[in-house]
């Protein structure tokens, strides 16, 4: 067997396994359709972060609590924005932060494991993540007046 032969048969057998993992991979047509498939529900929370001494707000408990288990503490929380999103697959909504700045959220995939999510926040960070339902991604779009900006994600249960 000479030397073109042998990298010939590699290549063919490198283009066939990417087909093979390329068709393993790739997700059903309808699941890449724009709206298709059921509403991904979740619960969107802007919340001001500082150390000013005005208190924390009682909806932001939940919150408070999964950071201070993270080590992160400040003495008052403000909800700024709250609301229930209901997107498709693959669509895009836009937040507008009151700093000024945009956060753009896009779920992947709804399956078992929760829902995969693009999170792009502007000027501050991209992420796909994912989350399980009423499991809590927090995102941090910058600073904001006299404390920070905190975005929280959470998926609600499919019904």
């Amino acid at each position: 067997m000479t030397w073109y032969r042998a990298a010939r048969g590699l290549a063919a057998a490198f283009a066939l396994i990417g087909l093979c993992a390329g068709a393993a991979s790739a997700r059903p047509p309808e699941a890449k359709a724009h709206g298709k498939g059921k509403a991904i529900q979740m619960r969107m929370m802007v919340t001001r972060l500082s150390n000013d001494g005005r208190g924390v707000h009682p909806g932001t408990k939940d919150l408070e609590n999964k950071l201070s288990s993270q080590g992160i503490r400040y003495d008052s929380a403000e909800v700024i924005q709250k609301k229930r999103l209901k997107l498709g697959v693959d669509e895009v909504r836009t937040i507008d932060l009151p700093n000024g700045r945009k956060a753009h959220v896009r779920p992947l995939h709804q399956g078992a494991d929760g829902v995969l999510m693009a999170v792009d926040v502007e000027g501050s960070s991209k992420a796909d993540v994912r989350a399980k339902p009423n499991h809590t991604v927090i995102f941090s779009p910058g600073p904001y007046q006299d404390g920070k900006l905190v975005l929280s994600l959470e998926p609600v249960e499919p019904e």
